[in-house]
């Protein structure tokens, strides 16, 4: 592996460090270190609808612990609550012979509807 390839996986090992960052969240039935940031206004949901909330949260995990690059649309669980990606965006810090990304940091947006 490259010096600089060495250094970028070295940066994601701090980056998802538990004792920095990283948290253990629910993903899909699987348990994964991840960073997570709450989407909202003032400490509250966004409104969608009258008795209605909109929960997004921004997560940002390990390619490598995660396995794959969940498409936009494709709904799923997280920590309990159902949710859709609604976006998908990977720094990848090393590809595959066809462009594809193997290790970096995914950045997935989650939205969910919640009853107020």
């Amino acid at each position: 592996m490259s010096r600089f390839k060495d250094r970028m996986a070295a940066d994601i090992r701090v980056f998802m460090n538990q004792d920095e960052f990283a948290e253990v969240h629910v993903l899909d039935d699987r348990a994964l270190w991840m960073i997570v940031e709450n989407d909202a206004r003032d400490g509250k949901p966004l409104p969608y609808a009258e008795g209605v909330s909109l929960h997004q949260k921004t997560i940002h995990v390990d390619l490598i612990e995660l396995k794959y690059i969940p498409p936009v649309g494709q709904t799923g669980n997280f920590d309990g609550l159902p949710y859709v990606v609604t976006a998908v965006s990977v720094e990848a810090t090393e590809r595959d012979l066809q462009g594809v990304p193997v290790a970096g940091i995914i950045k997935i947006i989650l939205e969910t509807n919640v009853d107020d």
